[in-house]
């Protein structure tokens, strides 16, 4: 009865939060909705944080980093809504003080969740593909809106402008690493990842470009260099095809839009949106206006907001701001942890686990230089993490990896 329970609130603290990432499009965002659906996946998720924080069966080091740092974002996070401190972005966007926490919360306690309900077996391979199914569809759907919102913006404001760039890149980035656990044939897991190639160059963000790529190239050698005989051979004439049709649609997409020539122009030239100067305003503060105390511990939450005006599109930067050497000392922990699970799924065998940990690992990572990471992980990664991390606290006899690789070798 507990194991069936446990499903269920599996299924529905899934399906909350595809419902709560698509406000605006299924009901007004800020409604009462999505206030509602936010309070119980919040207590969902400290639930599930707690009970993994209070058990002794830890097997992955990833889970206990991940325990320190977010209990460090509780209490600057706490700290900044007792003391009111309320910051503006830019002079105009004014930041909440539950901002800090609420990002927490939404980014990084679900992986808790999904780490039980995975150690539990609720959240198994058998579900992968409904899994990567619903998340492509659910990414799209919030791509095509998105864009429309910032179509009518474009027109509210007297603009003819059409194209735009689009943050959700990152979330079609994100689905690399859940996509190389596909069961069944490879040619429908290459499709896929030509559309997530496709959309990741249409939303036109360079450091989603950037990551995409690198995890297409990592995706495509791990495969190669996990399959054997002739499927190895299979699955080079599927890379090559599959390239071969989106290299043709991107480039396509490239010669017809203005917008993009632009934006290669500006990353050619040196061009980083006004990043470079929000990076030495941030470390013009570090070195020559923050006192010892805020070197060791920070300013407190979002204070690189007060500083330069903004978030610092930089993690490192982030933390080291907001939460002094302290913080950054704890996301090295935080990345070596998740390294080390890589090695222990390796060490075990479980080799597609191992390699799907390792390309979120390059995707958490690379995009903590060049953007906002910790603070704003996607569904896909969290449930990434939590089946692979999950596979940790499994016994052999309950999760096979001979089998699961001749699932996933089928072409």
């Amino acid at each position: 009865m507990i194991k069936i329970r446990t499903e269920n609130i599996s299924y529905i603290y899934t399906i909350l939060w595809f419902i709560y990432f698509l406000q605006g499009f299924l009901y007004p965002s800020g409604s009462i909705i999505s206030r509602t659906i936010f309070v119980i996946l919040s207590a969902l998720s400290i639930y599930y944080f707690i009970k993994e924080l209070l058990s002794h069966t830890h097997k992955s080091n990833f889970i206990r980093a991940t325990s320190v740092f977010i209990i460090m974002i509780i209490i600057y996070g706490s700290i900044s809504m007792i003391l009111g401190n309320t910051y503006m972005i830019d002079g105009v966007y004014e930041v909440s003080t539950f901002e800090y926490l609420k990002l927490g919360i939404i980014s990084i306690m679900p992986i808790f969740a999904y780490y039980y309900f995975a150690s539990n077996v609720v959240l198994n391979k058998n579900k992968i593909n409904i899994i990567i199914v619903l998340l492509l569809t659910f990414t799209i759907i919030r791509y095509f809106y998105s864009q429309n919102q910032m179509l009518l913006a474009a027109l509210s404001r007297g603009s003819t402008r059409e194209e735009f760039t689009n943050n959700l890149g990152y979330d079609f980035c994100a689905l690399i690493p859940i996509l190389f656990l596909w069961q069944g044939k490879r040619l429908f897991q290459y499709i896929i990842l030509s559309v997530c190639a496709v959309f990741i160059t249409i939303c036109m963000k360079r450091g989603a470009i950037l990551i995409g790529g690198t995890l297409i190239l990592v995706f495509f050698y791990k495969n190669i260099s996990l399959s054997s005989g002739y499927k190895k051979l299979l699955s080079i004439i599927l890379i090559i095809a599959c390239i071969t049709i989106a290299s043709i649609y991107i480039s396509s997409f490239i010669d017809s839009s203005n917008y993009f020539q632009q934006r290669i122009t500006d990353t050619l030239e040196g061009n980083l949106s006004g990043r470079d100067a929000l990076f030495k305003s941030l470390w013009y503060y570090l070195k020559h206006e923050a006192s010892l105390v805020q070197l060791l511990v920070g300013g407190g939450a979002s204070y690189t907001i007060k500083v330069a005006g903004n978030y610092a599109h930089n993690d490192w930067l982030e933390l080291a701001v907001n939460n002094g050497l302290l913080g950054v000392v704890l996301y090295i922990y935080f990345f070596v942890s998740l390294f080390l699970d890589v090695k222990a799924l390796h060490r075990k065998q479980y080799n597609y686990y191992a390699t799907t940990l390792l390309l979120l690992l390059i995707f958490l990572f690379l995009r903590s230089l060049i953007s906002m990471s910790y603070g704003d992980i996607p569904l896909a990664s969290n449930i990434a993490l939590g089946i692979c991390l999950g596979q940790l606290s499994l016994s052999p006899s309950i999760i096979n990896n001979s089998s699961v690789q001749k699932i996933y070798d089928r072409v």
